[in-house]
């Protein structure tokens, strides 16, 4: 997995494009992805790849990264919220120093990546058999629906409100199980996506409003959560 993110990361090809989408689907437990050769991947040694320097035709533009996976074993059994609608809260007020860079050519390496986690660390991630992961087919949708309009941190925070309103029943152990999705952003301005030739006025893109019933997800079997301890 490495070395394809590497090679990927170099592509000469990349000088002709303003930003790269990237999205893995395997198996994983906390920061380790799972390769096709059964290899345990660092996520941060993979992320690393596309950094500034590692991909220097990269620099500057939009990386967004969406990861469905396992990132441990906990089930999030969900849990039920007070009515706050009414209650007031004070109002918290914040000073800010912003210091001026020296050196206003001079960016973090790290930066202008966006990287969307199915599930957050310590917890199981799910899908359906039939349809797929709750996570990647809510960016789908929610992609579809507001490519046009919203930009990638508000999408991102539609797709947390979907998964999160999503259930499925573990009937092992006899409890609803939840899932919300995380992400972080080092991005420097705010990303649109384009999508040249189709008018998504007239068009919905997205998959069908169904996307998830109340049955039980996949879980990783145990036999290769062994192998990843």
């Amino acid at each position: 997995m490495l070395k394809t993110a590497k090679s990927f990361a170099k592509d000469d090809e990349h000088k002709f494009y303003d930003s790269c989408v990237v999205f893995v689907l395997t198996h994983g437990i906390y920061d380790h992805f799972l390769g096709v050769d059964n290899r345990e991947v660092n996520v941060h040694k993979f992320f690393e790849c596309f950094n500034a320097e590692n991909a220097p035709l990269l620099k500057g533009k939009p990386k967004l990264f969406f990861i469905q996976a396992c990132r441990g074993r906990e089930c999030d059994y969900g849990t039920s919220y007070p009515d706050l609608h009414n209650i007031g809260f004070p109002e918290r007020l914040a000073t800010e120093t912003v210091y001026p860079s020296m050196s206003p050519t001079l960016m973090p390496i790290e930066g202008d990546m966006i990287i969307a986690y199915s599930t957050p660390p310590n917890y199981a991630s799910y899908r359906r058999e039939n349809r797929g992961s709750w996570f990647m087919e809510s960016v789908c949708n929610v992609i579809g629906e507001y490519a046009k309009t919203e930009e990638i941190c508000s999408i991102l925070t539609k797709v947390n409100k979907r998964v999160a309103e999503a259930e499925g029943y573990s009937a092992d152990r006899k409890a609803f199980i939840k899932q919300i999705p995380r992400f972080e952003s080092s991005l420097t301005k705010k990303f649109y996506f384009i999508l040249p030739g189709t008018d998504m006025d007239d068009k919905n893109l997205s998959l069908s409003q169904d996307t998830h019933d109340q049955e039980k997800p996949n879980f990783v079997p145990d036999v290769f959560m062994d192998t990843i301890h």
